[in-house]
């Protein structure tokens, strides 16, 4: 363990509806908050930047990874990640994977691919395989790197067979 802190709050103070230690990523350090912590800052991510939204993501999962959350909490913060707007913040593919191959079973992986498919498919189906979309005419760069992130995640990751095989076949 490392070293701590704490803020005291003004005496009549309100507090505050949730917190993002670390907002825009600009410590290097990790945080972690209890179950009702994580569901409020999860709630609020679609207020944030892009930066600050992964920074909360990321330390989300690194909870996890130390043993700091469960499944069930770490299953509700997926697909509230997943609906977020930014693709740095919505979608890290190496994320995906380290809870795939560092933290979960063989046993158990089949199930969660096939859940992390149903949280990324639609959108990968909006985007499709052509940067020829109205939102690749909106916003060429950002669709472009939301097709590349859902086609490793689905592709990669979840092993979607036909993103799989669409992408061997494109190869």
């Amino acid at each position: 363990d490392g070293e701590r802190a704490e803020i005291t709050l003004e005496k009549g103070a309100a507090c505050p509806a949730w917190v993002l230690p670390n907002a825009g990523g600009s410590g290097y350090y990790r945080f972690a908050l209890d179950g009702k912590g994580w569901d409020a800052l999860l709630g609020a991510l679609p207020q944030l930047d892009d930066g600050s939204a992964l920074v909360g993501a990321n330390n989300f999962v690194a909870a996890f990874s130390a043993g700091k959350l469960d499944a069930p909490t770490l299953r509700r913060g997926v697909e509230r990640i997943a609906q977020l707007p930014g693709s740095d913040a919505a979608v890290s593919a190496s994320l995906f994977w380290s809870l795939d191959q560092q933290l979960l079973s063989p046993a158990s992986r089949p199930a969660y691919r096939e859940w992390l498919a149903t949280q990324y498919r639609a959108r990968f189906d909006a985007i499709g395989y052509h940067a020829d979309t109205a939102l690749d005419r909106e916003d060429p760069t950002e669709t472009a790197l939301w097709r590349s992130k859902l086609a490793e995640v689905l592709g990669g990751t979840a092993r979607d067979p036909q993103v799989s095989s669409e992408l061997a076949r494109r190869a």
